[in-house]
């Protein structure tokens, strides 16, 4: 075996953890959401921001809500747990942003232990399942680069 298989073997495998891990913290994140109670909501504000700085342009959904816990009026902008939702098209961003128009009531999640966290969606919409298996793709191309 090279010196050039090995370094890549190990590079894919060592990526391929790193994104298995991650997949598996949004995981925790997401049962977590799903959990926490729940009370209704307005949306403030929706609109797709572009990411800054970004070499290719990404997209994603910005929704402002406001809701009240125990009589403490609250405003967040999470959609869901984890990582935010981008999008390569701003057709895409916008069509999600479209499903909160100002003015709905929605249901919002908080966590009972910090109520100024929360979001709109409390379940995984499949991407985490969709990053465990890229995960799990790269380590195995590394460990049969390495064998």
């Amino acid at each position: 075996m090279s010196l050039v298989t090995s370094l890549v073997g190990g590079s894919l495998a060592s990526a391929g953890a790193a994104v298995l891990w991650r997949a598996r913290r949004r995981g925790w994140q997401h049962r977590a959401a799903a959990r926490w109670p729940r009370v209704w909501g307005e949306v403030l504000h929706s609109e797709v921001r572009e990411e800054p700085g970004s070499e290719h342009a990404r997209y994603a959904p910005a929704v402002r809500y406001r809701y009240e816990v125990g009589g403490v009026a609250y405003t967040n902008a999470r959609l869901r747990a984890g990582a935010p939702e981008w999008h390569r098209s701003h057709s895409g961003a916008l069509a999600r942003a479209e499903e909160y128009p100002p003015g709905r009531r929605k249901l919002v999640s908080y966590d009972p232990a910090d109520p100024g966290l929360s979001v709109l969606e409390p379940h995984d919409r499949g991407g985490v399942y969709a990053a465990a298996a890229a995960g799990i793709a790269l380590i195995v191309g590394g460990l049969v680069m390495l064998v």
